[in-house]
């Protein structure tokens, strides 16, 4: 693995677009991490950090960021934190799992000026990309997306079980007309020898391309979230009804809840477009029965609606 013990601190940062499936990589490279200190950095969009409490990892070293974007109102944010742990008792390597509304090339900025301080080393950066959704959005988002994923080392077309062999050639082929060196990997469940993530990609970084998400773009204009914590299950038949309502406007759900038919079962919840699941996440749920988020475009989430909506799983009505 390429992990170094002495020297800067290895970077690997992981990007992609709302429900692409950054946290299941993450997730896999601290499993396959063979006992080495590895710290992650979990940056949602939203007052409630969901992927924070998704990430297998100690909570010494699982460090949330939350309430903005790590790209641009969280930046300084991360550095300081960084630093600290440089000077303290250095990992062995960062992790960096950027929202889904970061743009990559922003957040390289920030890498950067750490690595010209000599605390740390741009390794390799990440990009996750859902390959079953990116048929489905406009052109504006594909452009976007195309190019987040040419700023970016090695992109993982995630999913790629739920397309057909066609798609995925047309999707590969209109990624590599637009980038250079990247590297891409058909994956599902972001299933990669963890040896290639880590990887050093290249030369050493010294400078990176600017872009739409250069530093002072605030993505609160574009994107919003809501989001809601309880200590009290919900009914599960009102939750369904819930998430018919939100199926239609919201890019991203997720989430920790428990129904009142089995309080004690607490279960994570995943909204991607039309795609819903509800899964075990086996290790009996923590901290408050229910946290829940939503994240849409600036003005299509409306938040009196959502409020209501929720309220009757509450109420079971």
């Amino acid at each position: 693995m390429g992990i170094e013990r002495n020297g800067p601190v290895p970077v690997v940062t992981v990007g992609g677009f709302l429900g692409a499936g950054k946290t299941t990589l993450v997730n896999r490279m601290l499993a396959g991490a063979d006992g080495r200190r590895i710290v992650v950095f979990v940056n949602d969009f939203g007052a409630v950090n969901i992927d924070h409490d998704l990430i297998e990892a100690a909570d010494t070293d699982r460090i949330s960021l939350k309430n903005g974007c790590v790209c641009c109102t969280l930046s300084e944010d991360l550095v300081a934190a960084v630093v600290r742990f440089c000077r303290d008792v250095p990992p062995e390597a960062f992790v960096i799992e950027a929202s889904g509304v970061s743009d990559p090339r922003s957040l390289d900025q920030s890498i950067l000026a750490l690595q010209s301080a000599g605390h740390v080393r741009l390794d390799n950066r990440l990009y996750v990309l859902d390959a079953d959704r990116f048929g489905a959005l406009d052109y504006a988002d594909t452009e976007l997306l195309i190019d987040h994923a040419a700023a970016c080392d090695m992109v993982l077309i995630n999913k790629s079980d739920l397309v057909d062999a066609g798609q995925l050639r047309r999707l590969e082929a209109e990624l590599e007309r637009s980038t250079g060196e990247t590297v891409f990997r058909r994956t599902v469940r972001c299933d990669l020898p963890v040896d290639l993530l880590f990887e050093p990609s290249g030369p050493p970084r010294t400078s990176v391309d600017g872009g739409a998400g250069a530093p002072g773009e605030n993505h609160g204009d574009t994107f919003q979230s809501w989001s809601k914590t309880v200590d009290r299950p919900v009914e599960r038949e009102a939750f369904e009804r819930f998430l018919a309502q939100i199926s239609g406007v919201a890019l991203r759900a997720k989430g920790r809840i428990a129904f009142a038919d089995a309080p004690q079962q607490v279960v994570s919840f995943h909204l991607v477009g039309p795609r819903i699941s509800i899964d075990d996440p086996g290790d009996g749920g923590s901290g408050d029965i229910c946290r829940f988020a939503v994240i849409g475009r600036k003005n299509e989430l409306d938040v009196p609606a959502l409020e209501a909506g929720f309220a009757h799983c509450l109420r079971g009505r």
